[in-house]
């Protein structure tokens, strides 16, 4: 088996640990602009395990007991922890400026989310920052493999930098012109050339199907208009925001054929 991907290091730690919702949002302006936000559900990880849940709730005492907030709402750059010598291969800086990353812990409501934003102009920047985003993380994952770092500490709590890769391996196609929207999508998670996928669907096992049915999946494309027309198979409309769910087993059984959606807004 190939070196595991990022994403099949997310399953194994989930079998563990728990499960994770993923979701994918767009949010456009009337110019056109917009932001681009993959949330990484971890909250039903804190309790499907006895560690994990003792490790949370050992956290929130520590808290109670010096009078600090249960709530922990952070942000941070995507590329200020990295060194200099990394930094300085990345080719559009300006780019990842616009770029953050965030962590939210509330030891009240037992949630834990870990975000990755990015702000664009147009949908041809937004792709832009995507393929060199994807870059930046091959690039880094390249160097890790070539000078290891020391292991860090073990802990029940995942690391923002953990969850900062693209969702996809092949990044979607869109197309926005203010009034017309279309997107063709085939989700394909881990690195090209990578068998781990395949032998995890080639598996014929109930575990194995339901390992990957309980890791759940949304997209959502809000507009600053409301949808007149949406066609797309399993996509919903509400209003303004055209939407889709499903799980990771069902979006790898379609992966070749992807997820496509046109939509129309009104006037």
């Amino acid at each position: 088996m190939s070196r595991p991907t990022l994403f099949l290091l997310f399953l194994l730690a989930s079998l563990l640990t728990g499960c994770f919702d993923l979701t994918e949002e767009y949010f456009f302006n009337a110019d056109k602009s917009g932001r681009y936000v993959v949330t990484f559900d971890l909250s039903r990880m804190i309790t499907m395990t006895g560690k994990t849940r003792q490790s949370f709730e050992k956290q929130r005492d520590s808290l109670i007991a010096i009078g600090a907030p249960l709530v922990i709402d952070s942000t941070f750059s995507l590329l200020a922890r990295e060194p200099d010598s990394l930094r300085r291969l990345i080719r559009n800086p300006g780019l990842f400026s616009r770029s953050q990353g965030r962590i939210l812990l509330d030891y009240n409501k037992k949630q834990m989310l870990v975000q990755t934003a990015f702000e664009f102009k147009n949908v041809a920047e937004l792709q832009q920052m995507q393929r060199e985003w994807q870059a930046y993380q091959h690039l880094k994952d390249s160097l890790k493999a070539l000078h290891p770092a020391v292991e860090s500490p073990p802990s029940d709590l995942p690391a923002g930098d953990d969850f900062q890769g693209m969702v996809s391996e092949e990044l979607p196609e869109l197309h926005y012109d203010g009034r017309k929207f279309s997107m063709h999508y085939r989700f394909s998670p881990g690195k090209s050339g990578s068998s781990d996928f395949s032998e995890i669907m080639s598996d014929e096992s109930a575990f194995a199907r339901n390992m990957l049915k309980s890791f759940k999946y949304n997209m959502a494309v809000h507009f600053p208009k409301d949808v007149k027309k949406a066609s797309g198979e399993g996509f919903t409309v509400a209003g303004n925001t055209v939407s889709y769910k499903s799980n990771f087993f069902e979006m790898m059984k379609i992966k070749d054929k992807g997820l496509k959606v046109e939509v129309k807004l009104k006037k």
